[in-house]
Parts: C-alpha cells; sequence; structure tokens
C-alpha cells in the first residue's frame, strides 16, 4: 500500500470516527432533552404527591382533634352519668327511709 492509499485511508477512518462521534453526540443531545422531559413530570407528579399528602395530613390532624375533643366529652359524661347514678342511689335510699318512717308513722310506731 502506497503512501497515499495509506493516507486516503486513514482519512475515510477519521471521517467514520468523526460521523460516529457526531452521530454519539446527536445522541445523547436527544436523551437528555428526554431526559430533562422526564425530570420535569417526575417533579411535577412529586410536587402534587406533595399536595395531596398534605392535604391527607391536615385532614388527619383535624380528624385526631375531633376524636380528642369527642373522647374528653365521653370522658366528661361518663363522669356526670356516674355522678347522676350515685345521686339517684341516694335519693332512692332516702325515698326508701322516708317511706319506711311513713309506714311507721301510719301504723302508730314511732
Amino acid at each position: 500500500m502506497t503512501p497515499e492509499e495509506k493516507l486516503d485511508r486513514l482519512t475515510e477512518r477519521t471521517d467514520a470516527l468523526a460521523q460516529s462521534v457526531e452521530l454519539l453526540a446527536s445522541m445523547h443531545r436527544d436523551n437528555e432533552t428526554r431526559m430533562d422531559a422526564v425530570m420535569a413530570e417526575i417533579r411535577t407528579h412529586i410536587g402534587r404527591m406533595t399536595d395531596a399528602m398534605t392535604q391527607i395530613t391536615d385532614a388527619m390532624t383535624h380528624m385526631i382533634d375531633t376524636i380528642t375533643h369527642t373522647t374528653d366529652t365521653m370522658t366528661r359524661m361518663t363522669r356526670s352519668m356516674a355522678n347522676m347514678a350515685d345521686s339517684i342511689g341516694r335519693l332512692a335510699n332516702i325515698a326508701g327511709a322516708l317511706d319506711q318512717r311513713i309506714s311507721d308513722l301510719e301504723g302508730g310506731k314511732q
């Protein structure tokens, strides 16, 4: 092979390599463009998910507050009902004692 043929062959190989590098660079740019679009979409979805999670957290906090208030109210009502039951029991004892006393008075016993 003559030096001129070697030079031509080397030039062809250099051109082929240059075309390959250009093709790879173009593919890389296309991939970066697609990746940027995908990442933007992911960021959008993450933002929406974050907003939804914030709303869920707020709703859950409200529910917990409501349940806590309801529990406190139920505890107070239970105490009040226990006090009422105790009072009713005492009144029943008083009524029974008074009934016995009336019976004793009506029967002539003192």
